[in-house]
């Protein structure tokens, strides 16, 4: 009697237990105190539009001397993410928009070679992941790779079409590209 006395009361706290937690997973509603900031004027949102540009986000899945950008997406990313150098031993990857002209460029290390247990290993396919900082929206990206001709350009307009349709006020769908952008002389074509 006092083992079933005893198995009651576990149950009995089991049940507890469970009533409470199904409680507490019931979604609530709390009104916050103070008004309501208007977007446009929130200091976060003002924080992340001026420290930040839209940028076209990538892997680029490299196979030997063959280079495809997959899991394509848009996407916010801070200033000080925006580089870009000339130095050859680094891939090159560029945006172009339909009528050829260059919105967005980027240079990233080429992870070929690296060590294994001392010793260094050249790999012929690599993963890199790649952030294109954007002045405009892009229909295709040109690659190339250290040592080789770019290869032809690859369309991302179906990407951005999506994106456009999604967010047609973002300002990467919008058109010409703000001469005050912070890396625009990062993007004019070399002289």
């Amino acid at each position: 009697m006092r083992k079933l006395c005893h198995k009651l009361t576990k149950l009995s706290i089991a049940g507890i237990l469970f009533a409470s937690v199904i409680a507490l997973a019931q979604p609530r509603t709390m009104r916050l105190p103070g008004p309501i900031v208007d977007p446009e004027n929130d200091p976060v949102n003002v924080d992340v539009v001026t420290n930040s540009v839209s940028a076209l986000v990538m892997r680029l899945e490299i196979r030997g001397d063959d280079a495809t950008p997959t899991n394509l997406l848009v996407a916010r990313v801070p200033v000080s993410m925006v580089d870009f150098s000339e130095d050859p031993s680094l891939i090159v990857i560029e945006a172009l928009d339909r009528n050829g002209v260059l919105v967005g460029r980027t240079s990233v290390s080429d992870r070929k070679m690296y060590a294994r247990d001392g010793e260094p290993v050249i790999a012929t396919n690599r993963v890199i992941p790649v952030v294109v900082p954007l002045l405009s929206r892009p229909d295709e990206v040109r690659i190339a790779l250290p040592g080789l001709v770019a290869q032809p350009p690859t369309s991302v307009k179906q990407t951005f079409d999506a994106y456009c349709t999604d967010f047609p006020t973002d300002e990467i769908c919008s058109g010409a590209p703000p001469d005050d952008s912070p890396f625009f002389n990062l993007l004019r074509p070399p002289t």
